[in-house]
């Protein structure tokens, strides 16, 4: 009799699996086929690893996994399989409110939580849980723009209780309890910041920091609120929190509040983001390791190269809430406002009169350039050939002086590195 040596999907979640554990089939025509069955504990262990943060592999030590646009189908008894999708996944519909005509901020439960752990060791014993959630916000009344966690960055959680029923949660952190790195989309109306005007948040020497680690202690992983759920959309109750497909009562929200009081990390559960585009789901990434199991040990064989997106002037790689674009448009309204700046008191140089063009087209984000429109009789004077005055010159600097540097950190702030270096990047 021969043996050959296959490799299957992850079982179903929620199996105690060893580690890369081997048993023989019998499939009757003499032949022993031996199938090393990866568990979806090895997958999350990977996937953290491809992004350089550290997986927790002690004892009841749980860690989290976000996956934007991706979900999960299995007949009974059968391995899962996981689709993935591309954004935007979720559009908020134009709605009557006040008088006026907003985005509801309306949210499916297209994305997905997976959470992981070993009562003992990854090579006894691991176990998993995967939860249908949203990783991106409902409505939201915030004059900062809507909040998006970061892709590719390491979170952390700790117990809270959530809203008026006092629900306990999961409170999501960066660096300290209290604080939290978001990204915040001005418009509020889009999934995919694509145009700089998306990034045209805060005010004063803030302005322009679409990415900023705030005092914010109310992001949140949590259930759906009963009774408003019936037609599974996330609506203006959550604003930047990932929300379970499951409500306070379920008896799946039960299970969850349960591993997560057993952690022994219970204060700092880390949390990744990332998204389905660039990563191999796990019943695709097992079959990468079909005919040698062994190379699934290689973090890089958990990343879709094809779906990575390099971010410009070697800044790593951009998260799918960035449209492929808004890199290098952040980067030349940068550098344009830069020329506009200077050409206050130097009118004829080169490229002045198109820097102010664009400046222009997104004045709208610019209350101090507004009323009275200094941009507009800036522009009226560089066509004579004439500086700007000192008062119009001292607003568009107070106004712009800024803008720069902001945006390029911000960008700096959004992008990610993996083991497989962007072109240009410091790894």
């Amino acid at each position: 009799m021969t043996a050959t040596e296959r490799i299957a999907p992850p079982p179903r979640p929620g199996n105690l699996i060893e580690r890369y554990r081997a048993t023989h089939l019998q499939p009757g025509d003499g032949v022993s086929t031996i199938v090393t069955m990866p568990t979806l504990h090895n997958w999350v262990e990977q996937v953290y690893k491809a992004f350089g943060v550290d997986f927790p592999t002690g004892a009841n030590e749980r860690v989290l996994l976000g996956v934007r646009e991706s979900s999960r189908s299995a007949a009974e008894g059968q391995a899962d399989t996981y689709g993935s999708g591309s954004r935007p996944g979720d559009s908020g519909s134009l709605t009557a409110k006040g008088g006026g005509m907003v985005v509801d901020g309306t949210t499916g439960f297209n994305d997905l939580l997976f959470l992981v752990w070993t009562t003992s060791t990854p090579e006894e014993e691991t176990s998993a849980r995967v939860y249908r959630c949203t990783v991106d916000p409902g409505g939201t009344e915030s004059t900062l723009g809507t909040p998006y966690l970061l892709e590719g960055k390491l979170y952390e959680t700790e117990p809270c209780t959530h809203g008026r029923r006092a629900i306990p949660a999961r409170r999501i952190y960066t660096g300290g309890s209290g604080s939290v790195l978001l990204a915040r989309e001005r418009t509020k109306r889009h999934r995919v910041f694509s145009r700089v005007e998306h990034g045209l948040v805060r005010s004063g020497a803030e302005r322009g920091r679409f990415i900023e680690t705030e005092a914010n202690g109310t992001i949140h992983i949590h259930p759906f609120w009963n009774g408003y759920n019936a037609d599974l959309l996330v609506k203006n109750w959550s604003t930047g929190c990932t929300v379970l497909g499951h409500d306070a009562d379920s008896s799946v929200y039960t299970d969850f509040k349960s591993q997560m009081s057993a952690a022994a990390n219970g204060s700092a559960v880390p949390y990744l983001v990332v998204a389905s585009r660039y990563i191999h789901l796990p019943d695709a990434w097992a079959r990468l390791g079909r005919d040698d199991p062994k190379a699934l040990e290689d973090p890089k064989t958990v990343l879709n190269t094809t779906g990575l997106v390099r971010a410009p002037a070697g800044y790593g790689y951009l998260p799918s809430i960035l449209g492929a674009s808004f890199g290098s448009d952040v980067l030349a309204f940068a550098s344009a406002v830069e020329t506009v700046l200077a050409g206050l008191t130097n009118p004829t140089l080169p490229g002045l009169s198109s820097a102010i063009d664009r400046v222009l087209d997104e004045r709208d984000g610019f209350e101090g350039l507004r009323t009275p429109d200094r941009l507009e009789r800036f522009r009226a004077a560089v066509v004579i050939g004439e500086p700007a005055s000192p008062e119009d010159a001292a607003g568009i600097t107070t106004v712009l002086a800024p803008l720069p540097g902001n945006l390029r950190a911000s960008l700096r702030r959004a992008c990610f590195n993996t083991v497989i270096p962007a072109a240009g990047t410091p790894h």
